[in-house]
């Protein structure tokens, strides 16, 4: 069994949906992929991600109490006894994830061994919801595979409730849009999709990965920010957008992309090269702005959401930051043998 579950950017609203302001997104097509097929051993789970050079295998006798420990370190979290990159590794996300579904939704076990292939087209730490992807192809994929797949609504969930184990506390953004696809409108844990184009021209650029976690990188800015007033003008902005694109008003849309990007500045999480960078697309007539958790040290900011409302030309960026056209995904996650 095969399932694939798209990447996201946020438009408008990073950082600020966790404190209950909106936040508009779009899935796009770009990938996490999961092959489940069986094992001749119908205790054991092997687990094999390529892309990270990770292999492992795991009795599934094991798995309940990797994940009780993963979920009483997120408690130690919660009680401000352990920082947030101290929860969970890559591979123990994913054992947690597998194990939240059966705790669910096969409490008696499985039938028989798996082994799990995960890829990804999905840049690493780039705001992309890569780890939201990964989790929603892996559970969607063994669900069905096992003969019980999961409905949209349960299966966003659980990937929602894995995912704060990595992040501390998920808005639900990321999973809502791999599980969904298209453009939401995403505010205090309810997706509302957002039927309207994407006037103009919008590319993505990766300007390489922060040196903090999107977990730190938001409990962070939580320590600094967590009771400003600054989230309503955060609001406002994303209510300019909102109805720019329900206008197919495109210098609304320029307009608002570049408020954001001051606002994200102002809470510190646009690294100065990334400014000289959107600076420049500004001059040209362009607008863009960090699109996710950006970087509160380094050089990096991971992604970098660009929108010209008339040029098709892309704009000049340095060489390293790895340009590519921005294109939705309206299906959301999809499972096939």
């Amino acid at each position: 069994m095969i399932a694939t579950a798209p990447a996201k950017v946020i438009l408008s609203g990073e950082h600020a949906v966790v404190y209950g302001a909106p936040a508009l997104a779009a899935a796009v097509q770009r990938y996490a992929r999961c092959q489940v097929t069986a094992l001749g051993r119908r205790d054991r789970l092997a687990l094999s991600l390529p892309d990270l050079s990770i292999e492992r295998a795991l009795a599934l006798s094991d798995l309940t109490d990797l994940r009780q420990q993963v979920l009483k370190r997120h408690a130690a979290y919660l009680a401000g006894q352990l920082t947030i990159d101290k929860v969970a590794t890559a591979d123990e996300l994913l054992w947690s994830a597998l194990g939240e579904w059966l705790h669910q939704y096969s409490p008696g076990g499985l039938q028989q061994g798996l082994r799990i292939r995960l890829s990804s087209s999905i840049p690493l730490g780039s705001g992309m919801g890569s780890s939201a992807a990964v989790c929603t192809s892996l559970v969607a994929s063994v669900s069905a595979f096992c003969g019980r797949p999961l409905a949209r609504d349960a299966l966003q969930a659980l990937v929602t409730r894995v995912e704060a184990l990595q992040h501390g506390r998920s808005s639900g953004l990321d999973p809502a849009l791999s599980v969904r696809g298209g453009v939401m409108r995403f505010c205090c844990g309810d997706a509302e999709p957002l039927a309207a184009a994407l006037p103009g021209r919008w590319w993505l650029a990766n300007s390489g990965t922060p040196r903090v976690s999107t977990g730190e990188c938001v409990e962070l800015i939580r320590q600094r920010f967590g009771s400003s007033t600054i989230w309503q003008r955060f609001a406002a902005v994303t209510a300019a957008l909102e109805q720019g694109l329900r206008q197919q008003d495109r210098a609304a849309i320029a307009a608002a992309i570049r408020t954001n990007h001051r606002l994200l500045t102002d809470i510190g999480v646009v690294p100065d090269r990334v400014q000289q960078c959107i600076d420049d697309i500004e001059a040209a007539g362009g607008a863009a702005k960090i699109s996710g958790a950006g970087a509160v040290t380094g050089d990096a900011g991971g992604l970098i959401l660009v929108y010209h409302p008339h040029n098709d030309v892309p704009p000049a960026l340095p060489a390293e930051y790895q340009l590519m056209d921005l294109e939705l995904d309206s299906y959301g996650t999809r499972v096939r043998n």
